[in-house]
């Protein structure tokens, strides 16, 4: 019979950390809506967040999976996290207008 790969612990240690920042990242505008008046997010805001983030983790993982050379794979995450910061400022400030 042929062993079978372990899967008990259904993330990999690449999505339990990226879902650990995601969360946390998420997690830094609710707890200062707590505080200030002057940041308010509504859900809409908290699930753009969520997909951005989501869109991102897909890229990233594309990128890693497609490119076998580690200079490809530096230049596809960098250009995933850059078009990620760029769509986040877009939406929060109008850097584009």
């Amino acid at each position: 019979m042929a062993a079978q790969a372990d899967r008990s612990f259904p993330f990999s240690t690449f999505r339990l950390v990226f879902a650990c920042c995601a969360f946390a990242l998420l997690a830094v505008p609710f707890i200062a809506m707590q505080f200030s008046p002057e940041l308010n997010w509504g859900p809409g805001d908290f699930l753009m967040a969520a997909i951005l983030l989501a869109a991102l983790w897909a890229g990233v993982k594309l990128a890693l999976r497609l490119s076998r050379r580690p200079m490809g794979r530096i230049l596809g995450v960098a250009a995933c996290a850059l078009a990620f910061l760029t769509i986040w400022a877009e939406l929060a400030v109008g850097i584009l207008d």
